[in-house]
């Protein structure tokens, strides 16, 4: 691994940074602020999807395996070498390939773990992650008890879902929508119910603010419980601030972020549930330079699964300057 994949190869070996930290935004309201360090958006870019998609492909395939994988995304490498939040992004996808060929190749473990080790190099980046499902599927197939009660009868799991807001531009239905296909690919059959039946509650707040040059600045915040007989066991909270001359093109963008990043724990927290507990890796994430964004939370275990916990606080990532903090 070179210097740039052994930076972000140590971020990820060190549990790969829980989530987000928070990048400062030009004439950001006191309120709003967070930092002026930079850090790594977990999100995957537009601009590198096909790049990805093909070293996933690749990755996959028995023939070309990881090292042509590999071959692919460092050869974007000079494309994006003067866009520092995209070749980071770049790097982080580099070496999170890096990291599944040693789970597998490492003989001290079993198979099985070795696998739910290769997933859990997802479990903390994107939930439109591509080759995120050909990953959970290799790992059910090494669990076969796991994926039995993990997709009882049908094709796709199961999963009851609520979604409440707080403030202008969100709408529930809408949220959910936007969300259920994200899910659907990568093998979950979201319901939408109400809050008394839900597994998992999502709720949505919007804050609208200006900066001093008259610019909507939108934080959306999302909060995310997990439910066992109307108790909540597990909790996970995140925010995103953008910037943007329309207020719904500024929440639209906000929303969609937060659905990828708390798409992603809820699904991660459902496989874990099912008894993958070795997924609980992760990769971390930062800001944009046109807002900030983050994640903070808590885990807490049912009681037949012991004593509630709370999440380490994630190791900062620090590259030529960069970094995050909450």
């Amino acid at each position: 691994m070179n210097g740039r994949s052994a930076v972000c190869g140590a971020a990820l070996a060190s549990m790969l940074v829980v989530s987000a930290g928070s990048t400062h935004a030009q004439n950001m309201p006191p309120e709003l602020s967070r930092s002026k360090s930079r850090s790594v958006d977990p999100s995957l870019p537009d601009e590198l999807r096909s790049a990805v998609e093909r070293a996933s492909a690749a990755e996959l395939d028995k023939k070309r395996g990881p090292g042509n994988a590999l071959q692919i995304l460092r050869a974007e490498r000079a494309k994006w070498k003067d866009v520092p939040s995209t070749l980071l992004s770049l790097e982080f996808r580099i070496a999170a390939i890096v990291l599944r060929t040693r789970f597998l190749q490492n003989k001290k473990t079993s198979i099985p773990i070795r696998y739910q080790q290769a997933l859990s190099t997802y479990s903390k980046l994107d939930l439109t992650e591509p080759g995120l499902l050909p990953w959970i599927k290799r790992a059910l197939d090494k669990h076969p008890d796991v994926k039995k009660k993990y997709y009882g009868k049908t094709k796709k799991s199961r999963l009851p879902i609520a979604v409440l807001t707080r403030g202008s531009g969100l709408n529930s239905k809408k949220i959910f929508a936007q969300m259920k296909p994200m899910l659907s690919k990568v093998g979950v059959n979201a319901k939408l119910v109400k809050v008394k039946k839900a597994r998992y509650l999502l709720k949505f707040g919007s804050d609208e603010v200006r900066d001093s040059k008259g610019g909507t600045l939108v934080r959306v915040t999302l909060n995310i419980e997990s439910r066992l007989k109307n108790k909540m066991v597990w909790q996970k909270s995140f925010y995103r601030t953008s910037k943007s001359r329309q207020l719904d093109d500024a929440i639209a963008d906000n929303v969609n972020w937060l659905l990828r990043m708390g798409g992603r724990d809820v699904l991660f927290n459902w496989l874990r549930f099912h008894g993958l507990e070795d997924t609980a890796f992760s990769i971390g994430g930062g800001g944009h330079d046109h807002g900030s964004h983050g994640s903070h939370g808590k885990e807490q275990k049912s009681k037949f699964r012991g004593k509630s916990k709370h999440e380490p606080t994630p190791p900062r990532l620090r590259r030529g300057g960069d970094g995050h903090n909450h």
